[in-house]
Formats: structure tokens, C-alpha cells, sequence
């Protein structure tokens, strides 16, 4: 995905602006053909630097890092969930896809998010969210999380036992193996 920045646009505004104040006056006559010259060189400075600058995207992104969110969204599209709960967060926060993971999710999937929740519940909050999830009757429940968290295990277990007619499908990302489940009520 390419990202621009438009703050670095910033220190060329106070040469537009010179530049357009001279034409509103008519005090100024521009030979094009040094503004063109000079548009060639921030062009060319512009590339090497973003090749060149060491936390540029283009050095620092050697991966997609939304392909488990995209996993997510095709699943959810093929089964035709339209309200979903998110639980837990994603495998990248660092690179966005956090706490962010659900929300692409239902993005990708075509579909709308009903409740979330940023991180697996501990022990004390799992019967509320499991009276929560059931008053709110959604489509399907994402759970991020890997299979050895600790917390993830009764939270499936309590899920199956409010859908006990329910599916699970993996969420798996090509470099971690499985970062999730998705849960079809």
C-alpha cells in the first residue's frame, strides 16, 4: 500500500506562495523553463531521498501486513455474516493492525462490526462478555489471538457452549501460521 505524508509538502508551500504572490501582483515574470528545471530537481532529490532515508516505507515494508485481515473479511464474506463482534487484537500492532485487525476485517468483508473488544477477557469479565455477545446475536465473532494464549482457550469454550451449533474457521497469516479464529453462530 503506498502512503503519502502530506506534511512533506509543508516546506514548499512558502515557495508557492512567493511564486503566486509575484504573479498577483504582475511584478513577476517566470522563465518556465527554470521552474521546470527546478520542479525536475525536487523531483529527483524527492526520489533518492525516499530510497535512501532509512524508515522510508519503501525500505522498511518488505511484507503485507493486513493479509490475516484479509483472510478474515473473505471468510466473513463467504459465509454472509453481516454482524460481527471482534475480540482481542491483531498480530501487527506496530504496523496497524492492532486493535485495528476487526475493523479492516469487517472492511474486507463487506460487513459491519456490532461490538468489540480490544484484548481476550481474563476470567472475571468472560460472563459478561458472554451475556453481552448473546444479547447482541451477531453473525460471527472474531477472536484474535494465538492457539497458546492462555486466555483464548475459555473464551472459545464459552463460545461453543452459548452456539453449541456453531463453526470455526482459522485466520492464518503466512509468516505467523494461525493469528485467530473466526466463529460462525
Amino acid at each position: 500500500m503506498l502512503v503519502f505524508d502530506d506534511r512533506y509538502l509543508y516546506p514548499l508551500t512558502p515557495l508557492i506562495l512567493a511564486v503566486s504572490a509575484g504573479f498577483l501582483t504582475g511584478a513577476v515574470e517566470l522563465n518556465f523553463r527554470i521552474g521546470r528545471d527546478i520542479c525536475l530537481t525536487l523531483v529527483a532529490v524527492g526520489v533518492v531521498f525516499s530510497l535512501t532515508y532509512r524508515s522510508s516505507p519503501f525500505r522498511t515494508f518488505t511484507r503485507d501486513f493486513q493479509l490475516s485481515c484479509q483472510d478474515a473479511g473473505n471468510r466473513l464474506k463467504a459465509h454472509g455474516a453481516s454482524r460481527i463482534v471482534c475480540l482481542g487484537a491483531g498480530p501487527f500492532p506496530e504496523h496497524g493492525v492492532g486493535w485495528e485487525a476487526g475493523y479492516k476485517s469487517a472492511y474486507f468483508g463487506g460487513q459491519r462490526i456490532i461490538g468489540t473488544m480490544d484484548s481476550l477477557p481474563n476470567a472475571g469479565q468472560l460472563n459478561n462478555l458472554m451475556n453481552d455477545i448473546e444479547k447482541a446475536q451477531p453473525d460471527a465473532i472474531l477472536v484474535w489471538g494465538r492457539p497458546d494464549d492462555a486466555r483464548r482457550i475459555p473464551l472459545l469454550q464459552g463460545l461453543l457452549r452459548l452456539h453449541p451449533h456453531c463453526f470455526v474457521e482459522k485466520i492464518s497469516d503466512p509468516a505467523l501460521g494461525e493469528v485467530g479464529v473466526v466463529v460462525f453462530s
